[in-house]
Parts: C-alpha cells; sequence; structure tokens
C-alpha cells in the first residue's frame, strides 16, 4: 500500500512538472500569432520566401477544418517560433497521388529538380479551393493560366523547350478548344488536363502516355464520340490499310494544341498542304487543276480533297461505302455539279498532261498544242527580231506625228462599228487575259494579290464569263457586218472574200512579205502596203482561230454538266489542256509581238491612236499605206474620205485609255514570264 501511494505521488509530481514547463503550438491560433502578418518573410536556398497565412483565405479553403500540424507533422512537437527550414508537406498522405510519381513531373521531382512542380505549384498552398469553385487555380476555366505559370512566355517550361514547342498555351486559346473555353465559357471544351491529364502527364514518346501517336485517336474520341468509329474503318486505319510506314492520326491534320475550327474556309484550304505532307504527288496535281487553283486563291466553292475523298471517313475506291465508288460518285460529283451524270464523272481530277503511260490521250493533246505555242513565237518572234534594227533607226530619225488641229481633213480609215468592233476586242480581251492569267498562275504571289480585286476566283469567274459573252457579240456582230456589207456590194461570197482589199491572204501578201525582209536587213527599200498588210490579215484570222478553239473549249468547260451529255468526261480535261495552252498563247503574242509591230513603230509609240479614232493624216496614209494611197488618187476617192479631224481633248482620253490597256498588257507578260520561269504553271 506504501509503495503504491508513493507512486501515485510520484505520477502527481511529473504532472506537476511538466503542467509548469514550456509551451508548444498545437492550435493554428498559435500558428496564426506570427503567420497572420503579411510582412513576414524567411529565407529559403538564398531565396526570400513570403511565411504570410491569410486566415480568411485559408477558412474558405478545403482544408478550413484541419489544423496546421495536420500536414505541417513536423511542427507537432516544435518549440514557438519553429525552425523556417521545414521538410515537405506530403499531401499523399490523405491524397492518392496515383501515377503522379511516374509523370513527367514526378520524375523531374524525383530527381530533386530545382523547376519540378510540386501539389502547390497547382493547386496553391494554404487557399486551396475546390475544383468546382470558380475562383480555384484548378476550375476548369483557369487551368490553362495555372498551366501558363510554367508553359507560358518566359515560364521555366518555356524555357526548356525548343522554340516551336513553347508557346502551346498562346496556340491553345488560338485554337477551337480554347476559344470555345475562354470566348464562350464552354466547360465541357478540351482543356490542357482533358489531353494530358491532371497528375499523370507523360512524354508524348511514352507509350503510356494519352498524347502517345497509338492513344490519340482513342483520347480524342472521350469528347468526339462516333468520329474514331469512322476513322478506324478508313483508310488512315492500320486496321485497313497495311503501311510500312507511320498513317496519319487526329493531330497530324488539326495539329496538337492550335487547333482551327474546320468550318473556316482557311483551314479548309489548309487541308490541302496537310494532305500534301503525305500525297505530295497527288496534291501537286490537284494544284494544276482548276479546282486546285480556285482554293488556293480563296475559291469559297472551289472542291478540295475532303469534299470528294471524306473527312474522317476516306475509304478505299473499291469499298462500296467509298464516296468515289463506282455507285456513289455520281453523287458526290453532283453536290457541286448539278446535273452530273455517268460521263461527267469520267473526267479525270489527277490528271497529268506529262504522263504519256497514263493518259496519252492529254499527253499528246498538251504537246500538240505546245508545238503550235512555240512554232508560233519562233516564227513570229524571229519575224520581230529583224524588225529591231529599222525599227530603232526609225525611233531615233523620226518625229512623232504632231496633234492635228480639231477641223482639219484627215483620211478615214476605219468606220464607226469597226472602232466599236476593237473596243469590245480590247475590253473582253484584256478581261479574259487578267482573270484566265491569274486562275493560270494561281501559285504565283501576284496571282494571290491580284484575285481579291477581282473578288476572287468567284468574281474573277463572272468578270471572265462576261468578258466571254462580249467575245461571242463581236464575233456574232462582225459576221452579220460581214453579210450586210457583202449585199451592199452586191458581189458573190467568192468575189467579196477574194477581192483585192479583204482580209484573205494573197499573192500580193507574198510579195511583201519577202521585200519587208530585205528591207529589215537593208538589201532594199520598203515595200509600198495596201489597205491590210499580211500581219494585220494573220491578226485578223487569229480572232476567228482563237474565238473558236479558246471560246469552244470555254464552253465546254462553262457547261460541262451538258456536253458529258454526248461526250466522255474525259473531253473536259482536253478542254482545259487546249484552253489553257491557246489561252497562253494569245496572251503572250498580243501582249509582246502585235504590241511591238502595231505600237513600237516610228511616230507612234507607245500608243497608235489609228484604231481608236479611225483616222491618219493623209502624209501618214503616204507613208504607212503607199499602195493604198495611190489607189484612193487613181479612182478619185480620196476626197471622198476626208473628214474633220477629232478634236485634240477627244484624241487625248482615247490615247490615255490606249496607254493604259498597252501598260496593263506588258505588266500582265512580265509578270506571265516570271511565273513561267518559276515553273509555275
Amino acid at each position: 500500500m506504501r509503495n503504491w501511494l508513493v507512486l501515485r505521488a510520484l505520477v502527481l509530481l511529473s504532472l506537476l512538472f511538466l503542467s509548469t514547463s514550456v509551451t508548444y503550438s498545437q492550435s493554428n491560433d498559435d500558428c496564426y500569432i506570427c503567420h497572420d502578418d503579411p510582412g513576414l518573410v524567411y529565407e529559403k536556398n538564398g531565396v526570400e520566401i513570403s511565411g504570410h497565412v491569410d486566415p480568411a483565405r485559408y477558412l474558405e479553403s478545403v482544408h478550413a477544418d484541419m489544423a496546421c500540424v495536420d500536414c505541417h507533422i513536423d511542427l507537432i512537437d516544435a518549440e514557438i517560433p519553429h525552425e523556417s527550414n521545414l521538410e515537405p508537406v506530403m499531401c499523399d498522405m490523405c491524397h492518392d497521388a496515383g501515377d503522379f510519381y511516374e509523370s513527367v513531373h514526378g520524375v523531374l521531382l524525383s530527381n530533386d529538380d530545382p523547376d519540378a512542380p510540386t501539389c502547390a505549384s497547382c493547386h496553391g498552398a494554404h487557399d486551396i479551393l475546390a475544383p468546382s469553385d470558380r475562383r480555384a487555380r484548378t476550375h476548369l476555366l483557369n487551368v490553362h493560366e495555372m498551366c501558363a505559370t510554367c508553359h507560358g512566355a518566359e515560364g521555366v517550361a518555356w524555357e526548356r523547350y525548343a522554340s516551336d514547342e513553347r508557346n502551346v498555351v498562346d496556340q491553345y486559346l488560338d485554337g477551337v478548344h480554347g476559344q470555345g473555353l475562354v470566348a464562350h465559357g464552354l466547360v465541357v471544351t478540351a482543356t490542357c488536363i482533358s489531353c494530358h491529364s491532371a497528375h499523370g502527364a507523360r512524354s508524348a514518346d511514352d507509350p503510356q502516355s494519352r498524347v502517345h501517336r497509338d492513344n490519340i485517336t482513342a483520347m480524342c474520341e472521350s469528347c468526339h464520340v462516333g468520329i474514331g468509329d469512322s476513322f478506324n474503318e478508313s483508310v488512315h486505319s492500320p486496321t485497313v490499310t497495311q503501311s510500312a510506314g507511320e498513317l496519319p492520326i487526329c493531330s497530324d491534320c488539326h495539329l496538337a494544341h492550335d487547333i482551327s475550327s474546320p468550318e473556316t474556309r482557311g483551314v479548309q484550304r489548309e487541308i490541302m498542304t496537310q494532305c500534301g505532307d503525305c500525297h505530295a504527288e497527288i496534291t501537286d496535281l490537284y494544284l494544276r487543276t482548276v479546282h486546285g487553283k480556285r482554293a488556293t486563291l480563296g475559291g469559297m466553292a472551289a472542291a478540295m480533297c475532303y469534299d470528294c475523298h471524306g473527312f474522317h471517313d476516306i475509304r478505299p475506291l473499291n469499298d462500296s461505302l467509298s464516296r468515289l465508288s463506282e455507285a456513289n460518285i455520281v453523287a458526290t460529283c453532283a453536290a457541286c455539279h448539278e446535273g452530273a451524270n455517268a460521263n461527267f464523272v469520267g473526267f479525270i481530277a489527277h490528271a497529268d498532261r506529262t504522263d504519256r503511260e497514263r493518259f496519252p490521250i492529254l499527253f499528246y493533246t498538251f504537246w500538240l498544242w505546245m508545238a503550235l505555242l512555240i512554232g508560233e513565237f519562233v516564227m513570229a518572234g524571229s519575224y520581230t527580231l529583224l524588225w529591231i534594227p529599222r525599227t530603232l533607226q526609225g525611233l531615233f530619225s523620226s518625229k512623232r506625228h504632231a496633234a492635228v488641229p480639231e477641223g482639219t481633213k484627215v483620211y478615214q480609215r476605219f468606220r464607226r462599228i469597226d472602232r466599236l468592233l476593237h473596243l469590245m476586242i480590247i475590253v473582253s480581251f484584256v478581261g479574259l487575259s487578267i482573270t484566265g492569267m491569274t486562275l493560270m498562275w494561281a501559285q504565283s504571289t501576284w496571282a494571290q494579290w491580284l484575285a481579291p480585286f477581282l473578288g476572287g476566283p468567284e468574281g474573277s469567274a463572272l468578270i471572265h464569263r462576261v468578258c466571254a459573252l462580249i467575245t461571242f457579240a463581236y464575233f456574232a456582230i462582225h459576221l452579220g457586218d460581214l453579210i450586210a456589207t457583202r449585199r451592199k456590194r452586191g458581189v458573190s461570197w467568192w468575189k467579196f472574200i477574194f477581192s483585192p482589199n479583204s482580209m484573205m491572204f494573197n499573192k500580193q501578201d507574198w510579195k511583201d512579205l519577202k521585200a519587208t525582209l530585205k528591207w529589215m536587213v537593208f538589201r532594199g527599200p520598203m515595200p509600198k502596203y495596201g489597205r491590210y498588210t499580211y500581219l494585220e490579215k494573220h491578226d485578223y484570222w487569229a480572232v476567228f482561230w482563237g474565238v473558236g478553239i479558246i471560246g469552244g473549249s470555254g464552253l465546254i468547260l462553262w457547261f460541262p454538266e451538258f456536253f458529258t451529255l454526248f461526250f466522255p468526261g474525259w473531253v473536259v480535261n482536253m478542254a482545259m489542256v487546249i484552253h489553257s495552252v491557246e489561252a497562253l498563247l494569245a496572251v503572250g503574242f498580243i501582249f509582246s509581238i502585235h504590241f511591238f509591230n502595231v505600237h513600237f513603230r516610228p511616230g507612234k509609240f507607245p500608243v497608235d491612236n489609228v484604231m481608236f479614232t479611225g483616222q491618219m493624216t493623209v502624209e501618214e496614209l503616204k507613208h504607212e499605206r503607199a499602195a493604198e494611197y495611190e489607189e484612193l488618187v487613181a479612182s478619185g476617192q480620196l476626197e471622198e474620205r476626208l473628214v474633220p479631224a477629232l478634236s485634240p481633248r477627244r484624241v487625248w482620253w482615247m490615247h490615255l485609255f490606249g496607254l493604259l490597256m498597252f501598260v496593263t498588257g506588258i505588266a500582265l507578260l512580265v509578270m506571265i514570264i516570271w511565273s513561267a520561269l518559276q515553273g509555275l504553271y
């Protein structure tokens, strides 16, 4: 009994001793004695860190009902004030860390990387809010900002990445997912953690990563339900196509962060180049077709890869569900070409006119017309080169004809209808040339710059067709005028066509050509030309040829659905070849050979006004058309053909118009030559 009493006394003394010893921190209020001070700082690894904890914010956090020492367990028995160098808080005491320690962040942390993110880096420290709280750093609307603290500009992750990988957050915000989030508040859209996960972010090279090539399709389908099913049955799926190389995945076409809406035309145009990353040869052929050229110039209605082949459901051609299968191809074409028929689908979308084995008809058609083009330029160019010495001699030795005072008697060379038809030719030809060459050389910088001023491919096509109608109109008017003139003269068609002053070639033209060639090389005098020279007759019949060939092929291209009711679809391909090469010949000839022969003559440069005014002085007639002058004098018709000269002001405006057309043609010719040298046709 005595021993028991002694033991109790010792216990009581011990408790009394403990109760009178130093006080230790156990409550949050004890911590706030110091940490409620906003000015509290301490140093860690040479860096000053704030030790302030706002009690109000802590009470709003998810840990409001917890004591400080629940997390800072090394302070349970610590003396106040405690040491500043505390052990890191181990959140996984309460929270399952999952695969964090195997993630790229966790590996950095395990390797004691000073830039490694901790739980507090993303969630905060004493102000952690539930992810459902709009103010939380981990709320879906704020996740990108939280990630940007490291992965944004100048962040620690930004510094480590290569230049093309740095701006991932900005790219995300520019993309359809980021815009859906920040511009429209759609929290159902994809955020950083949707693709990379919250705690288990791994390198894209890691087979277990959600963004590894083998896993991206399934990851994207978690939101885009059903697309994965279509994709897995397409030619891009490894289950359908056995390929030694890598097949495309979602991010190859849609990118990873800067994902733009496929509804925008700019993105739809980019798809062409994305397809070309794998299908380079076929894409190059597509870009040389009318579809590709219109798309390159921003055409809103131009057929692109996906219009014919599909999006995620691209299937082999022998698959009955393919858009280009025999059962479906007419309907696919009819989506743009109403009235498409079985012949129409015979059009070769990616035809290569230089491939003799696969497309022999197009190959020989192309080179036949190219031979025509080359031959024409060789002959006409050689003739023009021979003319240059005489032209230079005349330019330096002759004076430009002075303006004729109003009312002075001048020779009326051309009728009003002749001048009207020539004006229609100029307007339609320049309009056709600008719009047609812009489309033909769509890959060139100048064409892409000019296209918007023409209203894009759609506006350009409208201008082109209006000018084509003007062409058919002046051709019809001229034929009607020929019929009326023959009737007025009361002669047969034979005599009308083969009369000395008609536009038909005759023996005198051959004599004039030989005499002109001698004159060019200083071996004889300049011949006496009649009303029309062999050059003018050549250009006249070139219009007949051009309207027939260019106009006819143009009509096939304008109304392919109608013409393929009677002809196979590859006729449209032939029409494209003929139309483009013949147009190139016409534009090149008119703006070089014709311009030189007409406007570079002594006394005429830079513009010969005769076709605009219809008038020329008697002195000009004597010098340029000596044979015609002598004939008029001999027949007594010269006086009858003399009329009062137009006012100088009126002539000035005509000259200005002609100069504008001249400069336009020369500028277009220079741009075409530059593009041809770059191989952009």
